[in-house]
């Protein structure tokens, strides 16, 4: 994919946020690989030339990873606690 200088790659503004997004492959259904939190595009490197004889394959960098602009705060789930007890 883009990671290998893949022509495909592009940036996009989402609410006003620069988000490095790639595609690649050719088919009637497209495919979106969102990155769990950490890690960014190049994480399904190894998948996506499994997918491209079949679907369009998508795959982006998460504000603060990868080709997208630097986060403004540190992510964090909306599960974690924010404080420890004891």
């Amino acid at each position: 994919m883009g990671s290998r200088g893949d022509p495909n790659g592009a940036d996009l503004d989402v609410l006003g946020r620069r988000i490095h997004v790639e595609s690649s492959g050719h088919g009637t259904t497209t495919v979106v690989l969102e990155s769990g939190l950490g890690f960014g595009r190049t994480s399904w490197d190894p998948l996506v030339p499994l997918l491209l004889d079949h679907a369009r394959v998508v795959a982006y960098d998460r504000v603060g990873h990868g080709r997208s602009e630097p986060g403004r705060a540190r992510p964090r789930s909306p599960r974690w606690p924010t404080s420890s007890a004891g």
